[in-house]
């Protein structure tokens, strides 16, 4: 149950930034795709959080995943890609006076 209220919060929160994008660009642009397009993969990694975590193997450069990474790990980062990364940019380019 938990997890079918923590896809439909995540689905909802990414239209909501594709909405206030909308709203602020007062038409749909490049810079509207791109949010859609950022907003994937935080939702990838809370909708997908086993299937994600479960990718071992060659990763290119001599990398090699030999572990999984657990489900609640992946979930945490596409939730702080969904909602602290903004936060954060937002305090970094409008600084407080």
């Amino acid at each position: 149950m938990w997890t079918l209220a923590a896809r439909i919060i995540a689905v909802l929160m990414a239209i909501a930034y594709v909405v206030a994008m909308i709203v602020h660009e007062q038409e749909i642009n490049r810079g509207v795709v791109y949010v859609c397009l950022m907003v994937l993969v935080p939702l990838a990694l809370i909708w997908f959080p086993e299937e994600l975590g479960s990718l071992t193997g060659y990763v290119g450069r001599g990398g090699d995943i030999d572990t999984e990474t657990p489900p609640a790990l992946v979930a945490f980062i596409g939730w702080f890609f969904l909602l602290g990364y903004p936060v954060i940019i937002y305090f970094l380019l409008f600084p407080a006076h």
